[in-house]
């Protein structure tokens, strides 16, 4: 069944490129990549602002994701004081991407995803037993 829906969608992605490549009148290997970081992005944005627990969550985070997205990057390219032209949008892109991952990483860390993970020597329920025994 996955194989199935695997060969459906990349037939979709198949027939789509085909009609952007006839109505643009030609085609490039990067024409896509723009795409795919936005996608990336919207998605690393999403998880920051959604925690994902199930499918309806993951879309939402993707949709909220894709907004917030496009949000920053007008507000940064519409915004005169910091001086950004259009051809700085991969920089900002970037840079929003890794403030995501460390935002989403900090907020892992500091609700304790990592202290159930880390045992130190003495730490566990056996050793503090044999300590009050002791």
């Amino acid at each position: 069944m996955v194989t199935l829906g695997l060969g459906i969608s990349n037939a979709y992605v198949a027939v789509a490129g085909a009609l952007f490549a006839q109505s643009e009148g030609f085609s490039d290997v990067t024409m896509g990549l723009g795409t795919i970081i936005i996608g990336l992005a919207a998605v690393i944005v999403g998880e920051m602002l959604v925690p994902i627990r199930t499918i309806f969550l993951a879309t939402l985070a993707a949709v909220l994701g894709s907004i917030a997205y496009r949000i920053v990057i007008a507000f940064a390219l519409n915004l005169n004081a910091i001086g950004l032209k259009a051809q700085d949008l991969n920089l900002v892109t970037a840079l929003l991407v890794i403030a995501a991952i460390a935002i989403s990483r900090a907020r892992h860390t500091s609700l304790g995803g990592l202290r159930g993970a880390i045992r130190l020597p003495g730490s566990s329920r056996r050793a503090r037993s044999v300590q009050k025994d002791a």
